[in-house]
């Protein structure tokens, strides 16, 4: 009952706040981020009406001022939530911000390649964003002295990123070749074996293709 009392309340208490009060940036971006975690943790309700709500404050902390740690959070948050068009048009502006947001620009590319959502999908967009996000990604490890295990953990990411994209794309051999440098790159061996298991799929569609041609 207790829980019950808590899900009703706090967006109301929220909003009478809100409307007593005229909010500065900084707390809109607290409230955008404690309904994010209430949301994440199931304590709101899992509705198009709370993301809109979220949306509201985020949007309106932004009108205010630039974030672009929060910009991450929003993204990010829409991704788990499986909003994927409107985690796709965010993503594409934070690229548009920075350029060299690694991160943000491979999450991109697998939504574009791997969303539920078939309709959030474009293969050679991801294909396109991936190849670039790796480019970067060994550019700057170039120009690093010290290679760390976590340095290693995101490259050997993009590179399963890129695989995907290329075994999307109907490039089944690229797609086993970079697979294969993604193993090489990581450390973790729940990541191996994981990188593993898509490899094994990369290499029956490489297969399946050639006898087909064979045919």
């Amino acid at each position: 009952m207790q829980n019950l009392v808590k899900l009703i309340y706090i967006p109301i208490l929220i909003t009478l706040f809100l409307s007593c009060s005229r909010l500065k940036s900084r707390e809109y971006k607290n409230i955008t981020e404690e309904y994010i975690m209430l949301y994440q943790a199931k304590k709101i309700p899992q509705t198009d009406k709370t993301i809109t709500l979220i949306e509201s404050y985020y949007k309106k902390s932004l009108e205010l001022e630039e974030n672009y740690i929060l910009r991450i959070n929003f993204t990010q948050f829409l991704y788990l939530a499986k909003k994927y068009s409107k985690a796709v048009y965010h993503l594409k502006n934070l690229i548009k911000l920075n350029p060299d947001d690694l991160e943000s620009r491979n999450l991109l590319s697998w939504i574009l390649v791997t969303a539920e959502d078939l309709n959030a999908r474009n293969y050679p967009l991801a294909l396109k964003h991936a190849k670039i996000t790796v480019e970067k990604a060994k550019k700057s490890l170039k120009t690093t002295t010290f290679l760390s295990k976590q340095n290693n953990k995101q490259l050997s990411a993009y590179l399963d990123t890129l695989a995907e994209a290329y075994y999307q794309n109907k490039y089944y051999k690229m797609a086993v070749t970079t697979q294969l440098e993604a193993l090489k790159t990581a450390n973790d061996p729940k990541d191996k074996e994981e990188l593993d298991i898509n490899l094994q799929k990369y290499i029956k569609a490489y297969n399946d293709y050639n006898k087909s041609k064979e045919n």
